[in-house]
């Protein structure tokens, strides 16, 4: 009887945990949208030009305004009627992607198969090259669905392609095994603090990641293969919720404290809710600060 009023109380105990954390990631995600690893497109550009070049980054939104071009003295006349096309340019909802008065511009330093990085929300884009003796090309449109895009742009073709699954996989495959190491240290450092037994508790924690990894991987894989594509921040944040539910149920059975080698399970429950914010923080700040990279 008393076990089940027990296993009652930790079923109501899990409910109210979940439900508190679902209200948390809401108002984290709407307040602190800016902390989570950002996504982007990584543009390589084949059989460049000649010429110096300005590389655009043309979103698609059917309430953008284009945004105000400004003469920049510092440049000359080339370099600002490159810039001023770019600011100008709208057609059938696409112009130069712009954010909290940041433009997504750059301009080539002269070097072969030159890449560019864009920091954007998954959606439908161009590319946009400007040549300095006033060449330009708009790509087609393609689609991001991953966390990091990486595509081609073909000057001499104009044609714009996202790299093949298979070229990917190595990538994913170390970014997994990277967040699956660091997160076992970092939960292994919070058993401490939470006073769990971390020479037998070390097992359960390796085991569960390597599941939850190894579904992250696989979740990447399909978000990958999605058409015409989906939003990759709200697809990982459901992600993520299912994992601290399975992570949650898993920690309530198996971890054990230090002095009576005993299940406390509302102990397990919020260990395994702060071993996921911290090491979800963790590693997004990790990656941001290394995304040249990933």
């Amino acid at each position: 009887m008393e076990l089940k009023k027990t296993r009652a109380k930790s079923r109501r105990f899990l409910a109210f945990t979940l439900a508190l954390v679902s209200c948390l990631c809401v108002c984290i995600s709407t307040v602190f949208a800016d902390i989570g690893p950002k996504p982007s497109v990584f543009v390589t550009i084949k059989n460049a030009p000649s010429k110096d070049y300005y590389v655009a980054f043309l979103y698609y939104d059917e309430y953008s305004i284009n945004p105000k071009f400004s003469y920049d003295e510092e440049l000359s006349e080339e370099e600002n009627k490159a810039i001023q096309t770019i600011f100008n340019y709208n057609e059938d909802w696409f112009n130069l992607y712009s954010v909290n008065n940041r433009k997504f511009y750059k301009r080539s330093s002269g070097q072969d198969d030159e890449e560019f990085e864009f920091f954007q929300g998954s959606g439908t884009f161009k590319i946009m090259v400007v040549t300095l003796d006033g060449q330009v090309q708009v790509s087609n449109a393609i689609r991001s669905n991953s966390l990091h895009f990486h595509c081609i742009y073909d000057w001499k073709t104009n044609t714009l392609m996202s790299f093949p699954l298979f070229s990917s996989i190595p990538q994913l495959v170390i970014e997994s095994l990277i967040c699956c190491a660091i997160t076992v240290l970092v939960e292994y450092l919070i058993l401490l603090l939470f006073k769990l037994d971390h020479y037998d508790n070390i097992k359960p924690v390796v085991v569960i990641n390597l599941i939850t990894q190894a579904l992250l991987f696989v979740f990447n894989i399909i978000i990958f293969l999605a058409k015409p594509g989906i939003d990759y921040n709200k697809a990982f944040m459901c992600m993520e919720f299912v994992i601290l539910i399975i992570e949650a149920f898993w920690y309530a059975k198996k971890l054990k404290t230090v002095s009576t080698e005993k299940i406390s399970v509302p102990r397990n429950i919020i260990y395994a809710v702060v071993a996921n914010f911290v090491t979800a923080y963790g590693i997004s700040l990790i990656f941001r600060s290394f995304s040249v990279f990933f």
